[in-house]
């Protein structure tokens, strides 16, 4: 079966952009100390984290800065990813990134008729400040940006260890009957599947 033509595009330096050193989520976590106040400092914390990726990531290609600074601008910067550019706007970035139950949700909770509800409430608040002690705290608050690079680096360190094996089923025959097997629509659907391409992307490494 002959293999299509197939160029495989190290998206490396965009995940640098992202989650490495000195990055969008990174610097987002330097800032996690700023949220709460009125709407007013949310504003200008939000413009000061905008300035300062900007200041940090303005020489990288794959980053496009504002035009406009200023009152009244929009809180936006751009990526070029492979599929194209998408503009991310920071408005609200910190309190999103925030790791901590909405206040609605505990009055909720808190008042439920079922006796179970507010107990297991409170085992959650518990847990979460024998999870935040002075070490913890040492290394900033629990946000929604650390949990999930912490999750993505457990996650590829189990993918290293691993040894995957891809499965595939494919149809051998639209009479679905046995020891029937047509060339032609088995091999559209390897081809449409992206099971070429998948195996490309493997010999590539």
């Amino acid at each position: 079966m002959e293999l299509p033509g197939f160029s495989f595009q190290d998206n490396q330096h965009i995940l640098d952009l992202i989650e490495g050193h000195s990055s969008i989520l990174v610097s987002l976590d330097d800032f996690a100390q700023t949220r709460g106040g009125a709407a007013d400092q949310q504003a200008s914390a939000s413009e000061k984290y905008l300035t300062k990726i900007e200041n940090d990531l303005s020489s990288k290609e794959e980053f496009q800065k504002r035009k406009f600074a200023g009152k009244g601008s929009r809180q936006i910067f751009t990526l070029h990813h492979y599929a194209g550019p998408v503009e991310y706007n920071v408005e609200d970035f910190l309190e999103k990134n925030a790791m901590s139950t909405p206040q609605s949700a505990v009055d909720l909770l808190s008042h439920s008729t079922n006796k179970i509800v507010p107990k297991m409430l409170a085992e959650c608040f518990t847990k979460e400040e024998d999870q935040s002690g002075p070490r913890r705290r040492s290394k900033g608050p629990n946000t929604v940006s650390k949990a999930f690079r912490t999750s993505l680096n457990e996650l590829m360190t189990q993918l290293k260890k691993a040894y995957p094996s891809f499965i595939r089923c494919i149809k051998p025959n639209r009479e679905k009957v046995k020891n029937k097997f047509v060339a032609p629509m088995v091999s559209k659907q390897l081809q449409y599947a992206g099971v070429m391409s998948a195996i490309q992307i493997r010999q590539e490494g």
